[in-house]
């Protein structure tokens, strides 16, 4: 069977299927904020250390003086694959917010032709690879999965890729086994939620492939996914020695609450399904109503041919996939990307209904025409198209931190995190210019940065983890500045001493709403008056940073030195 198809028109219409998915994944990809584990993810990966500076929720860094033999190997909430996968993408396309988010949006194209071959193999008819493509191009939780830089997209591909792998393998290419278990195994130490799809394979061997047991490629592809798995099994393994509980994410879903992740603790569970009923309120209530109710359409559809006898291999694997994931359901978070898991089971039932619609029209005419009144229709009632996190106006203040600091080295100290293997670990690293960009020249750095008190929390977390911890470059919160100047016993004039020759306070431009955030304010006042009482000042300049809609979001207060 050809990769693709030897028919023109086919390869025509799947070209036009993955331009039209590429628009909708990649317009306005930089305009929404990185959402909370987009930032927490990106900014270890981009320098594989695995620290985020919160005494709430810890890391081996900061158990141990030294640094263990192990504790690379994974991530205390996540296995290494999608940490892996960014750090190579920063190094490629750079550590922006479009950086990030592109490949996986490549990913998310990758997906659609996964879907494609996986239903023509399940038909053996390109018209059900369309229809699968199709469906997946268009759902708004594929949609707005692929716009972000979470591992729920590459957990999304992994499962695809490994069902096309089995089916093939199933159908008699042997060298599919080895496939199957490679992706499989990356699936695995990307995310631990596609646990639920190994009882899947499982389960259909033994229903219907039993033979396969006999089949030495079989053995070698379960032994190449458990040797891709080999870290994340040792990482736990020795989290457990030594510290009495495995990773995070593994310890909710067996219910451990351990005192090193206090802030996540018990985080999982609520999300049991008692039908599909109620998986299609949760479902539309996230990705809207019109294509969900297509795939639980053709989940039902399967399921009713299950019960009538009268399934193919899809059906079956539709209705495993459906019991397993309510089997699943309770130990996942109730956030909205674990609900992406459903997408490859609602893209294949919908491509499968869609596929049979197509199969009873007999004029080719009339089945494209209401493919496309299904398409316009999608488009008309469709609220979640581009349903990324809000845009609050932040990614204009990453580029402007960004251009400040790029390429720079520290010319003075700053204060280093509690914990031996911190410090160690941020000195060897202090010479590391910032930012990962071709051509990056080094310089040592003559800026200063504080930064209002109010911002959200996870600009807040991207930008001094980024600049401050892995740099040692100055960047402060403005209530952790005083704290510095009270320790260090001076004034913030102290800086300029040491070649400060530019001081920036950032500082949100709405009013104060309590007490507590008009101390703030009054505080960023105070800063910048003391500065501009020093001899060395020279002049003030003040930029404006404009939210969404145009109006004023960010006061940028640029104070510049002799």
């Amino acid at each position: 069977m050809k990769l693709l198809s030897e028919q023109k028109s086919t390869l025509w219409i799947l070209c036009a299927i993955l331009v039209v998915a590429f628009l909708m994944r990649f317009a306005f990809l930089d305009r929404p904020d990185l959402t909370n584990d987009e930032a927490l993810n990106a900014a270890r990966a981009e320098v594989w250390f695995d620290f985020l500076g919160d005494d709430r929720q810890t890391t081996p860094v900061q158990w141990f003086e030294t640094r263990q033999w192990w504790q690379s190997l994974s991530f205390h909430d996540h296995p290494p694959f999608g940490f892996a996968f960014e750090w190579v993408s920063v190094r490629v396309f750079g550590d922006s917010v479009m950086g990030l988010r592109l490949p996986f949006v490549a990913v998310g194209l990758l997906s659609i032709v996964g879907i494609f071959l996986l239903m023509r193999s399940l038909f053996n008819d390109e018209r059900a690879g369309l229809c699968a493509a199709f469906f997946m191009a268009l759902y708004p939780g594929a949609v707005w999965i692929f716009r972000l830089a979470l591992f729920d997209g590459l957990v999304i591909f992994f499962i695809i890729a490994s069902l096309y792998f089995f089916v093939r393998a199933s159908q008699g290419n042997n060298r599919a086994w080895l496939w199957w278990g490679i992706t499989l195994g990356l699936g695995v130490i990307t995310k631990y939620t596609i646990f639920f799809i190994v009882p899947l394979f499982a389960i259909l061997v033994v229903w219907k492939y039993r033979n396969a047991f006999k089949n030495k490629w079989l053995w070698y592809g379960i032994g190449t996914a458990v040797f891709i798995t080999t870290p994340v099994v040792i990482y736990n393994i020795m989290m457990f020695k030594t510290r009495g509980h495995f990773d995070a994410a593994l310890s909710s879903m067996v219910g451990m609450q351990p005192a090193d992740f206090a802030l996540i603790a018990g985080r999982a569970g609520s999300v049991a399904f008692r039908h599909l009923y109620l998986v299609w309120v949760k479902l539309t209530e996230s990705f809207g109503w019109f294509m969900t109710t297509v795939g639980i359409v053709g989940i039902v559809t399967s399921i009713g041919l299950a019960c009538k006898k009268r399934s193919q291999l899809v059906d079956l694997i539709v209705v495993v996939y459906v019991v397993l994931l309510e089997f699943t359901a309770p130990f996942l978070s109730t956030d909205k990307h674990f609900l992406t898991i459903w997408t490859p089971l609602l893209a294949l039932a919908g491509g499968s209904i869609l596929y049979r619609g197509w199969s009873y029209i007999r004029q080719p005419r009339l089945a494209m025409a209401t493919i496309v009144v299904i398409a316009i229709i999608f488009y008309a009632t469709s609220q979640s198209l581009y349903m990324s996190s809000a845009a609050g106006g932040y990614n204009a203040l990453y580029r402007r931190v960004d251009a400040l600091f790029k390429g720079a080295v520290p010319d003075l100290e700053v204060p280093l995190w509690k914990g031996a293997q911190v410090n160690t670990w941020q000195m060897q690293h202090e010479q590391v210019p910032a930012g990962f960009r071709r051509g990056g020249a080094t310089r040592l750095n003559t800026t200063l940065v504080i930064m209002d008190q109010r911002i959200d929390w996870v600009p807040r977390f991207w930008i001094s983890t980024r600049y401050a911890t892995h740099h040692l470059l100055p960047v402060f919160l403005i209530k952790n500045f005083a704290e510095y100047l009270k320790a260090q016993n001076v004034e913030p004039v102290i800086f300029i001493d040491y070649g400060i020759t530019d001081v920036y306070t950032i500082q949100m431009v709405a009013e104060p709403q309590n007490e507590n955030e008009h101390n703030i304010v009054t505080a960023l006042g105070q800063v910048r008056t003391i500065f501009k009482n020093d001899p060395r000042f020279k002049e003030e300049r003040q930029e404006i940073l404009e939210g969404p809609t145009g109006d004023d979001f960010i006061y940028v207060h640029h104070l510049i030195f002799q």
